[in-house]
């Protein structure tokens, strides 16, 4: 965190009056986001993005863990909503009631305001790119790469660069890495193209889906036509051809001008498809 605050120039606006409500996510909690994503956002032509970052994490005020409702919704100093929630002692916080970090050291006190202690990074909520399609975005993003190509491979960039609106659950890089060895190899051979769409679009959703807008439990019809379970619980959304069988969502709400991305952190397979691992 200091040395994202050192990145950012915010240590003299830290050290400032204030007083200020910190939200602070330890090393752990910066390890869980995608690999490479940390290093890229300390790179000075990222420095603005990091400043969103971390100002999300500031709330103007002097809010100790008793100050703190069931449920309220506080603006940070980056000027977006975050949302708060405190019950029997447990307080979380987060964009959205789905995607929630929990505050583990609470009221530590400093002259010029308070910090908590939180074990996940809050990522402000998205607005849509002006100038991103579902493709683009994806292909912004490093940890994504393997998707993009399996997109390429079968033929489905021009689809997810249409009107849409799709939402696409994208996994990283690393949950391609978690298929049987050669796997993905086989899916990119021409000769095995339809298998490698039935794949990638039972990622595919019809319609602009937020994490918000997500039921405890409910069943989706994905564009290829197979149900995909979506469990949302905890503050953490997790989906898949069955219960038993389940991924995470790592990254919810990424906003495209066709539609939104939920990253996570396996590959998808539709009930007749491969074998689950």
């Amino acid at each position: 965190m200091v040395g994202a605050l050192v990145g950012g120039d915010l240590v003299d606006t830290l050290s400032g009056d204030g007083p200020f409500t910190v939200f602070a996510p330890t090393n752990e909690a910066f390890a869980k986001l995608p690999a490479g994503t940390l290093d890229d956002l300390m790179k000075p032509e990222n420095k603005d993005q990091l400043v969103d970052i971390l100002t999300y994490h500031v709330v103007p005020g002097n809010n100790k863990a008793h100050d703190f409702t069931y449920f309220q919704k506080l603006t940070t100093v980056e000027g977006k909503p975050v949302e708060v929630f405190s019950e029997g002692g447990k307080v979380q916080v987060g964009p959205s009631s789905v995607s929630l970090s929990t505050v583990g050291s609470a009221d530590n006190l400093a002259t010029n305001g308070v910090v908590h202690i939180i074990d996940e990074v809050l990522l402000p909520p998205s607005v849509p790119s002006k100038d991103k399609t579902i493709v683009e975005l994806a292909e912004s993003v490093d940890s994504l790469s393997t998707l993009v190509a399996a997109l390429v491979g079968g033929g489905l960039v021009d689809t997810l660069s249409g009107e849409g609106p799709f939402t696409v659950f994208a996994p990283t890089n690393e949950a391609f890495a978690k298929l049987p060895a050669g796997t993905l190899d086989d899916l990119m051979k021409p000769e095995n193209k339809d298998q490698l769409v039935d794949i990638l679009t039972y990622h595919v959703v019809p319609g602009k889906i937020l994490a918000g807008d997500l039921s405890s439990f409910q069943a989706v019809t994905t564009v290829e036509s197979k149900p995909l379970h979506v469990v949302s619980w905890g503050g953490q959304v997790q989906l898949g051809p069955s219960l038993t069988d389940l991924s995470k969502v790592t990254l919810a709400d990424n906003l495209a001008v066709n539609g939104v991305v939920h990253v996570i952190d396996g590959v998808l397979l539709p009930p007749t498809g491969l074998v689950s691992v």
